[in-house]
């Protein structure tokens, strides 16, 4: 699973996202102040723990909290009969979730409690280490290199909320970071980075032609967000249509069941009455609701001129839909096929757009940045006027 996949599940789920602040990093240390909230950003739980220990003015000197705030705090035991009912069985995901989690345990240590949860435990995972992952800055001791929450909301976008390292507005930024992962906050980012982009080209006089390829730029990403929210837009559309098709076509195939019996027994009817009358002109189906007529038989579906061919329709109609939904299921592939490769071409821009911040952060004598946006600009817009 990528590491968007990931982001994209929890937001499905509706998991929880936690943050604590603490009184240091070793192993003493407990937490002072804790917060859960979902992916919607709605508030389970926020407030401050007053800890046994004091809280030194290293560990003040980031969050804020002071001892003096914690005097009419709770205590953990007493936060506790409300914190594990909320995330008993649920899906937890914190920004460094292997300090938090120590924490906890910590925390639980000094003050000797031990958890107990009514459905279940949680599950935790590391919004950190996937979005290591995704940002793909590798590190020299193998793999992924961390970033800082707050570098991590820098890089895509993210507006901080509240104080940054208090448990809440970190509450909030992971979420906000999680939802960038998974593709959400790509378009305004993207829009917000090519207006100082175009801001920056004037201030610095850049070679016209540089200044029309980040102009031109912007205008292929929201052309390609609008072509992206259009496709999602179909494709619940069709899925909709498709869903009343199929249950359309269910109620045919349940009227044809219902139809059948009687069909058979009439023609066994009129099969006995040429056996019976050879010398008769043979009975046809049309002769049905006279037959009807003779046998008194009340409980037939049909009593009127139209007779068995309302089965014959049933079964026409049934194929008609069958048809027109396999046509949309069809259409609906095809616009999985352009949604996927309208992804690949934002994702292609976000990469032009990397470059580019890049560029206004330093590289300004980097001349071959400016051949490359021209180059790439140009061809996105052949691409563009082509399709």
């Amino acid at each position: 699973m990528t590491p968007q996949q990931q982001a994209q599940q929890w937001l499905r789920d509706n998991c929880l996202i936690l943050d604590t602040e603490t009184t240091g990093l070793g192993e003493d240390a407990e937490i002072v102040e804790i917060a859960v909230i979902d992916t919607t950003g709605k508030i389970l739980l926020n407030t401050l723990v007053r800890p046994l220990s004091v809280i030194p003015t290293s560990a003040v000197a980031i969050h804020g909290i002071t001892n003096e705030m914690l005097t009419d705090a709770p205590s953990w035991p007493e936060v506790c009969s409300k914190f594990y009912p909320i995330i008993s069985g649920r899906k937890i995901v914190i920004y460094n979730s292997e300090y938090d989690t120590r924490l906890l345990d910590q925390t639980n240590d000094n003050w000797c409690i031990k958890t107990h949860f009514s459905i279940g435990r949680p599950v935790f995972e590391c919004a950190m280490l996937a979005y290591a992952e995704f940002y793909g800055q590798k590190s020299e001791r193998g793999g992924y290199k961390w970033q800082k929450l707050t570098a991590a909301a820098e890089q895509q976008g993210v507006i901080i909320e509240g104080t940054p390292h208090r448990a809440l507005s970190d509450c909030l930024t992971t979420l906000g970071v999680i939802k960038a992962m998974a593709g959400e906050n790509t378009p305004n980012f993207s829009a917000r980075i090519l207006d100082e982009l175009s801001h920056a080209a004037e201030v610095a006089a850049w070679e016209p032609r540089a200044h029309d390829a980040v102009v031109e730029a912007k205008r292929i990403i929201k052309h390609q967000d609008e072509i992206i929210n259009l496709l999602k837009g179909g494709r619940i559309g069709i899925g909709q249509h498709i869903a009343e098709l199929k249950e359309s076509a269910e109620k045919q195939r349940q009227r044809i069941e219902h139809l059948e019996p009687y069909k058979a027994g009439v023609i066994s009817i009129i099969n006995a009455c040429n056996e019976t009358y050879p010398n008769f002109a043979p009975f046809s189906e049309d002769d049905v609701l006279r037959i009807v007529d003779l046998i008194k038989v009340d409980d037939l579906p049909f009593g009127d001129e139209r007779g068995l061919e309302e089965l014959d329709e049933a079964r026409e109609l049934i194929e008609v839909q069958n048809r027109q939904l396999d046509e949309w299921e069809r259409t609906f592939r095809r616009q999985e096929v352009l949604l996927q490769q309208a992804k690949e071409k934002s994702q292609q821009l976000e990469a032009c757009l990397g470059k580019a911040l890049a560029f206004m952060k330093g590289a300004a004598e980097d001349t071959s940045f400016i051949n490359w946006l021209e180059k790439t600009a140009d061809s996105l817009t052949t691409k563009e006027r082509n399709k």
